[in-house]
């Protein structure tokens, strides 16, 4: 009873103090695996309060017995785990291979001891104890568990001989000390003696543990064990400092200097340790340096030139302040210092861009105005002040620029240079000024500019009054030419020579309709080819004189289509061709006809359709050898005006297909 109840306390120990650390700093991995190290032992412990006391249940032994084997087996991995964290072996521990070994291991042996039992309990008197089997594979586990423990106290006293400060010494010492001691009491009583079957002692390498596990306590309430050291805090912090630091002693010799003052400085550290600090300042500053450094002086922020090794000179700001020892009393100094060599050139050259940008806008002839959304002049240049008749105590916004900002572009009055007034020209983009929203109005004087565009717009008009009389006249010329041929005809009895007066009379009416389209639009260089095309064919069809009995039906589908005056002549040239041809030959003998015309756009070009259902033009007719001089003049005009080609269908009648490219088409107007 009373080594369980031993047992019992250790349990109670391990359980404490294993919170105890975990509280310290639950997210260290060096307190995590010492808090599962604590709670192996306190497992162990636990499984032999059962294990030592004669009246535990036979039932319960087989399960404490398994507790007990998995935590004697997990121990030595975890102790060396702990050992490379606590060393700061950070390569080991990341590598792969490694942790998969050292969780494989403790799994394999634990298999072993399932299938043939390497570690067995034996009863001993009243209680029962753990002893080694004789075997290959309790040998194994020996080497095994040996090793592991041997290797972490290697550990820690190589970790020991290279630590640089006091706590890590100390707190290094106390773990090596009394870890060597409970793992060596430990070994000989649950591993050592028990393989000579010498059983004076339980095994009780869980109890040697608490020295091991009060010395860590010891540690932490003493030097701080598993929290970061002070000492390793600040340097910590000096070197990763971007600003320059240096310590000195009372006088004024460096005692610790950070790597960014080195780096400023460009030195090191040898060069100026236990110097004086006078060697960073030009000759020009020594003696302003010594007087910031005067008892009872601190002087913060101030500008002071530093000299690097090269002889560089250095802007910088310094901040000096004394600091005492344990005593309070002056002890040396502190110095701050950050170069500002990048802040000086930054603002010459931003000074530089800002004179560069004033120089620009005073100098251009807009007027450039900036505005806050409330209508306040944050900003207006030199033109724009002449330009709005400003003056500074004007710097207000007036309704006229309420309208800019709502309209975006708006012309107003100006005032210029000769006190007269002009025009100017307005306009509002989104802008920031000193980052907030503002609004950039460019004021442009464009009274030159107006008055150009009204001369030019009269002058326009005056040639566009000119065309259009131009258009007149040669439409009333060529009506006189019409009539004149008319009267001819009248006097002359010859037939053929009346029907060839009667074709030229048509040539001329469609040219002169041309003319007359012209003069009645605004348009002086475009005309709608369907609107001329249907006014025209109403003339052919007055123009020829039918039977009462004969009917003849004009079908048309044409495309709304603007063509120049140059394209227009040549296919009214061509449909008065046709269709003078198809009314005067197709329907001979016919009491009925249909007359088809049809023009649209396909892809690139202009297709023109004009056929008859009439008797057909007879095979023996060819376009490019006929003599005829209506179809020569529509060869001609296809071919040399309009760069086109003509193709000729007679199933069913006659039909001429023209094509010409679309190069001269200017744009689709709206179908009416």
């Amino acid at each position: 009873m009373f080594l369980s109840f031993i047992q019992f306390y250790a349990f109670l120990m391990y359980i404490y103090l294993g919170v105890f650390i975990i509280n310290k700093n639950y997210k260290e991995l060096l307190n995590q695996i010492c808090f599962c190290l604590m709670m192996c032992f306190a497992l162990l412990s636990f499984s032999k309060i059962f294990l030592h006391n004669p009246y535990s249940s036979e039932m319960i032994i087989p399960f404490m017995k398994k507790m007990a084997e998995i935590t004697s087996i997990s121990f030595s991995p975890l102790v060396l785990l702990l050992a490379l964290v606590f060393t700061k072996h950070e390569k080991i521990l990341k590598n792969k291979l490694f942790l998969v070994i050292i969780i494989l291991l403790p799994i394999l042996f634990y298999l072993l001891q399932i299938v043939d039992p390497y570690i067995l309990l034996i009863q001993r008197g009243k209680y029962q104890i753990f002893v080694m089997a004789p075997n290959f594979r309790s040998l194994l586990f020996g080497i095994f568990y040996i090793s592991l423990v041997v290797i972490s106290v290697a550990i820690a006293y190589q970790y020991l001989r290279r630590a640089e400060s006091d706590n890590e010494k100390k707190y290094s010492q106390v773990y090596i000390i009394t870890s060597v001691i409970a793992l060596t009491l430990g070994t000989i009583t649950d591993a050592v003696l028990p393989f000579f079957k010498i059983y004076i002692f339980p095994d009780m390498g869980n109890l040697f543990g608490l020295i091991w596990a009060v010395g860590i306590a010891y540690s932490i309430i003493k030097y701080k064990f598993f929290l970061i050291p002070p000492r390793s805090v600040a340097d910590s912090i000096i070197n990763t400092m971007s600003d320059g630091l240096i310590v000195l002693d009372k006088n004024r010799c460096v005692k610790v200097i950070n790597q960014a003052a080195l780096q400023i400085l460009d030195l090191e550290e040898k060069e100026i340790k236990f110097q004086s600090i006078s060697m960073i300042f030009p000759d020009f500053e020594q003696d302003r340096a010594k007087t910031l450094f005067k008892r009872k002086i601190k002087k913060q922020n101030v500008y002071i030139t530093l000299k690097a090794k090269s002889g560089e000179k250095i802007p910088a700001l310094f901040n000096i302040s004394r600091f005492a020892d344990a005593r309070e009393k002056f002890d040396g100094f502190i110095v701050v210092f950050h170069d500002i060599s990048n802040i000086i050139q930054y603002e010459a050259e931003l000074k530089a861009s800002q004179e560069s940008f004033q120089n620009i806008v005073e100098k251009t002839d807009d007027g450039i105005v900036v505005l806050n959304p409330s209508g306040k002049i944050q900003f207006a240049n030199t033109a724009a002040v002449s330009y709005l008749n400003l003056s500074q105590r004007e710097y207000f916004i007036e309704d006229i620029f309420s309208r800019v900002v709502d309209d975006g572009i708006t012309e107003v009055q100006v005032t210029l240079p000769n006190g007269n007034y002009g025009v100017g020209e307005i306009k509002e983009t989104d802008t920031l000024w000193e980052n907030k929203k503002a609004y950039l109005l460019n004021i442009r004087d464009i009274t030159r500019r107006t008055q150009d565009e009204l001369l030019i717009k009269k002058s326009l008009k005056e040639k566009e009054v000119l065309l259009q009389e131009i258009h007149h006249r040669v439409k009333n010329n060529l009506q006189v030419i019409h009539s004149l041929l008319k009267f001819s005809a009248r006097y002359n009895q010859d037939e053929k020579v009346a029907n060839l007066l009667r074709d030229t009379r048509s040539r001329i009416r469609s040219m002169a309709l041309i003319h007359e389209m012209l003069y009645r639009t605004s348009n002086l260089y475009q005309i709608n080819i369907k609107d001329y095309l249907e006014e025209f064919i109403d003339i052919l069809k007055d123009s020829y004189l039918f039977s009462e009995d004969q009917k003849i039906i004009f079908d048309t589908k044409i495309e709304n289509i603007l063509l120049e005056i140059d394209i227009i002549m040549p296919c009214s040239l061509i449909v008065n061709e046709l269709v003078s041809n198809s009314l005067k030959h197709a329907f001979q003998g016919r009491t009925e006809g249909i007359i088809i015309i049809e023009l649209a756009q396909k892809g690139t070009y202009i297709e023109l359709v004009i056929g008859d259902n009439g008797i057909g033009m007879p095979t023996e007719i060819n376009l490019l050898k006929n003599q005829s001089l209506g179809l020569h003049l529509v060869k001609i005009l296809v071919e040399n005006q309009l760069d086109g080609n003509i193709e000729i269908s007679r199933n069913g009648g006659t039909f001429f297909k023209i094509s010409f490219p679309r190069k001269i088409i200017t744009q689709l107007v709206k179908e009416r």
